[in-house]
């Protein structure tokens, strides 16, 4: 599951200091439509504009709530995904009906989900967007 980002072209035009328009591209011909705070962006010694890890983060999370799931999730895939949501493992692992150490181990990979644990997670991933998540990056 690929997912690329591209600044809008308005890109030309952005000064540090302003937020930055950006379009995440998902799987299926969709796009994410965001603006980035002004200080998460920075321009490198080359003038190119760059992301700051808390930027990085965020839009990790963004793209693990709206890419769609069709595979067996990655460790660090599971790990965003429940940032994402606001939840402990000890939450995640309560809806999914896994014991807390069970999450854990799948956000270490050393454990994978099982096929029902998955659909569970996506459901729980749905519910959760249908309801509205306010997605914080880390502080940092």
């Amino acid at each position: 599951m690929s997912t690329t980002a591209t600044i809008l072209e308005r890109e030309l035009e952005w000064a540090p200091g302003e937020d930055l328009p950006y379009v995440m591209h998902l799987p299926g011909q969709r796009a994410l439509a965001l603006t980035i705070p002004a200080a998460w962006v920075v321009l490198d010694k080359t003038g190119e504009v760059c992301l700051r890890p808390p930027a990085v983060h965020w839009l990790d999370k963004l793209r693990a709530l709206y890419s769609r799931l069709e595979t067996t999730p990655t460790p660090g895939f599971i790990r965003v995904l429940r940032e994402a949501m606001n939840l402990t493992q000890a939450e995640l692992a309560q809806r999914i009906r896994v014991n807390k150490m069970t999450v854990s181990r799948w956000e270490r990979g050393t454990a994978k989900p099982s096929d029902q644990a998955i659909k569970l997670l996506v459901k729980i991933r749905a519910s959760a967007l249908r309801r509205g998540l306010l997605v914080e990056a880390d502080a940092g």
